[in-house]
């Protein structure tokens, strides 16, 4: 296994050298290509910000709407079991909630990783 790291290790800064040696010789500049680094940034930045505001708006309505924090004070004082499962109900849909917004946003960033790693090999 690790010899087959230091083959690809010594591919790899083969490859750079060649790839130095070429632009220098075409009088190029031996960079990344980034065409697309501010567009990526961005959504980026409006997903992760998107996602974190779903799950604020979202899970706060959430709450105040099943009357979550009356339904606990009730709980916790008469100890009714009606009313218990009711509020683990609700848990449940938060839980649920926060996964599938969660997910979304790994989606976001993986794709937004894929992209890098496609414009480094390209």
């Amino acid at each position: 296994m690790k010899k087959k790291q230091k083959v690809k290790e010594r591919h790899v800064r083969q490859l750079r050298q060649l790839i130095e040696a070429v632009t220098e010789q075409n009088g190029e500049e031996g960079t990344l290509p980034m065409s697309l680094s501010p567009l990526r940034i961005l959504i980026t930045i409006l997903s992760v910000a998107g996602v974190v505001c779903a799950v604020v708006v979202f899970g706060l309505a959430f709450l105040v709407e099943s009357d979550f924090f009356s339904a606990l004070e009730l709980v916790f004082s008469t100890g009714d079991s009606e009313v218990l499962a009711q509020v683990s109900r609700v848990l449940f849909g938060l839980v649920l909630h926060f996964a599938i917004l969660f997910a979304v946003l790994a989606v976001i960033l993986y794709c937004c990783h894929r992209s890098v790693r496609w414009e480094w090999k390209k």
